[in-house]
């Protein structure tokens, strides 16, 4: 579960990224705010945005590792009768990611999702 929740907060993060490119709103302003409030300031998230900043993915938590643990918690919320939306979509997300960025970090969607603008 603890995989499962940093896979979506890493995907959560790109999105948010894609809004603020498409509002004009510079990336570095809303992770200057995440920095300057406290109860927003997750050192994992701040992380990954770097990564996404630089375009640079040391692994930490390879993608083809996160798209297995996301299948493993499909298969329990299906058994479990749970709707996921969330995790469907990113299941979806990180599927395309696979093809060039298996061994690279979650972050490495970012690539993925900025590609298809």
């Amino acid at each position: 579960m603890v995989n499962h929740w940093m896979i979506v907060t890493t995907a959560v993060l790109v999105e948010t990224l894609r809004v603020c490119e498409a509002t004009g709103l510079d990336p570095r302003a809303f992770e200057e705010y995440l920095r300057g409030s406290p109860p927003l300031e997750m050192s994992y998230a701040l992380g990954k945005l770097a990564e996404m900043r630089e375009h640079d993915y040391p692994v930490g938590f390879p993608v083809r590792l996160a798209a297995k643990d996301l299948r493993l918690v499909s298969e329990v919320s299906r058994h479990a009768a749970l709707n996921a939306p969330l995790l469907d979509a990113t299941i979806e997300r990180f599927t395309e990611t696979m093809a060039a960025h298996a061994d690279d970090d979650v972050a490495a969607v970012y690539e993925v999702v900025s590609a298809k603008r």
